[in-house]
């Protein structure tokens, strides 16, 4: 796997909550042309974004704001940063441009999961900001 991809994949894994990657979630694709090995695009995210939430819950958001579980390299997205090291620079993260990826996702739910997720965006991009 390439260094560049590995740190965006860890990073995006941060930003969107997925707790789920392990080492059969990201993998290779061989260009036949070419004869070499690429990165595939990251896939396997479903565990991402508070879809483990209840709608009930999605009010209860301060106890899943210290949910921070995350593997297969390390047990939480905070070490498995520390990985990626400089490569990435995590300040030039915004939350609302991260917000903006998805806001065409954010329709097709809830009002309330909608807010929730803005929510969990925002703050989990000002706290993975903090910790670089």
């Amino acid at each position: 796997m390439n260094p560049k991809s590995f740190n965006e994949m860890i990073t995006l894994d941060a930003i969107v909550g997925n707790e789920d990657r392990h080492l059969n979630n990201f993998g290779f694709v061989f260009n036949m042309r070419e004869e070499v090995y690429k990165t595939a695009p990251i896939f396997d995210t479903g565990a991402s974004l508070l879809a483990w939430v209840d709608e009930a819950d999605l009010s209860r958001l301060s106890k899943i704001y210290i949910h921070d579980k995350a593997k297969p390299f390390r047990t939480t997205h905070k070490k498995q940063l520390k990985l990626v090291g400089d490569s990435i620079n995590l300040e030039h993260i915004k939350y609302l441009a991260v917000i903006k990826s998805v806001e065409d996702i954010l329709e097709y739910l809830s009002p309330q999961r909608a807010k929730a997720v803005w929510e969990y965006l925002k703050w989990r991009c000002e706290y993975y900001v903090n910790i670089t």
